[in-house]
Parts: C-alpha cells; structure tokens; sequence
C-alpha cells in the first residue's frame, strides 16, 4: 500500500492552493447560495447578483457555474458595512 505523503504547508494531506495554505477547513455543505444570502440579508436575489457584478458584495466562490458564498464572508460583509451616522459614508 503506498502512503501520501504529507505537504508540510498541509495538515490534511491536499497540497495547499497557489502554494498557500488553506484559510478555510469547511464541508461543502456550509457554503450558501445566492438565494440564502438575500434571505438572510433581507434583500432581493437579484440585488445580491447586483453586488456581485459591481464588486460591492460579499466574496464569493465560483464552483463551474454555481455562485456560493461562505458564511464567514457574509460576517465579515457586513462588519465591512457597519456605520453609526450617514456621515461615515
């Protein structure tokens, strides 16, 4: 039986991506559509298409034609987002 050997950038034994290590250790089931982040952030489906072509959204990963978005990055959209007076913007 021949045994991988392990990257030492990689603690699971995948080489890492672009010779970075991984950021993210998640299932591909905690990744969200399109569809759940406007439900989440209250918004219409189209809006969150809106912001993605103008960049103004959240980071997103394109899986062949399928948009998702990580949890963490609607958080971190939105910490981004966060004013106490409309003078900050």
């Amino acid at each position: 039986m021949r045994r991988n050997r392990v990257n030492a950038a990689s603690k699971d034994g995948q080489p890492p991506i672009d010779g970075e290590r991984r950021q993210y250790r998640f299932a591909a089931d905690t990744l969200m559509s399109s569809r759940q982040v406007a439900e989440l952030l209250g918004i219409h489906p189209d809006h969150v298409c809106r912001m993605r072509k103008t960049g103004s959204g959240p980071s997103y990963v394109k899986i062949g034609k399928a948009v998702r978005y990580h949890p963490r990055e609607i958080e971190l959209y939105l910490a981004r987002n966060r004013f106490q007076s409309t003078s900050e913007y």
